[in-house]
């Protein structure tokens, strides 16, 4: 019995000593933290953002250039009306002086005229076949030398009080014109001075928007970076967890292969002695 007890506390002492399973270290896979995963979206949407603000303030630059290039050709087209009208009063001016030199031309010649024939008149007698006597033929030539030139005074001056209308409305429509290029030139001032804050609100927008491209380059390098340390931990852990599964795979065998000596220690003792004697 003694004996039996022996080989019991043996046997127990096998089971517990050499094939008790040693634990298995499972290495906890590495968790990404979300913080830089909020700092790229975050980075996405200011940069959203600056390219929206970039293309806004594109699309007033644009319309403040249209602005300008409208109230330019506006410009060249007043002082062009602005040209021409300046040439059509000249123009009328020269006219009015040439009627006028027309006008004192044809009085001259009908004084010449009637001058010549009152001296040939007491020398001869006669004038182009009448007699000097007929006073009513001269009186007569007289007076339509006279209306002749009341009816070219009454033209002259009809037509220098057109050209002096037209004058006055020319200068009324010059000093509205100067008028309107004034506030133009206001317009056009403010509006380049519009498209300079723009034109520089534009280059920080740039300089702002490169530097929120940079940050978010290196926030994607350090991602990636993350990410291929995670992988890279990621394996290490598979293998690990392998080499544990192996370990215990062979750890199992092993106490199968105790369990089923013990089972044919239990079932014929003394045989296994004798055998190992």
């Amino acid at each position: 019995m003694g004996k039996g007890l022996d080989d019991g506390e043996a046997l127990s002492d096998f089971e517990e000593d050499e094939f008790e399973a040693a634990p298995v270290e499972l290495v906890p896979p590495t968790i990404v933290n979300p913080s830089a995963a909020d700092n790229l979206k975050s980075v996405l949407a200011e940069l959203e953002k600056e390219r929206q603000a970039r293309k806004a303030a594109e699309a007033a630059n644009a319309e403040a250039d249209s602005q300008i290039k409208r109230l330019k050709t506006y410009v060249h087209e007043t002082i062009r009306q602005r040209d021409e009208a300046v040439k059509s009063r000249e123009e009328a001016l020269q006219s009015k002086d040439e009627i006028t030199r027309h006008r004192d031309e044809i009085l001259l010649q009908k004084d010449e005229s009637l001058s010549t024939e009152g001296r040939d008149c007491p020398s001869t007698g006669r004038l182009e076949g009448r007699d000097c006597g007929s006073g009513p033929d001269i009186s007569n030539a007289g007076g339509q030398d006279n209306g002749l030139g009341k009816r070219m005074e009454e033209v002259v001056e009809e037509v220098v009080r057109q050209r002096e209308e037209a004058a006055k409305r020319r200068d009324e429509i010059r000093s509205q014109m100067e008028q309107r290029n004034f506030s133009i030139a206001i317009e056009v001032s403010q509006l380049e001075a519009s498209i300079t804050q723009l034109k520089v609100e534009v280059s920080e927008k740039a300089l702002e928007l490169e530097r929120a491209q940079k940050q978010a380059s290196e926030t994607e390098q350090m991602l990636r970076e993350q990410l291929e340390q995670t992988k890279r931990e990621a394996e290490d852990s598979k293998t690990r967890v392998e080499e544990a599964g192996n370990q215990l795979l062979r750890v199992n065998n092993s106490v199968s292969q105790s369990c089923r000596a013990c089972s044919q220690f239990e079932r014929q003792p003394f045989r296994y002695f004798a055998d190992e004697a």
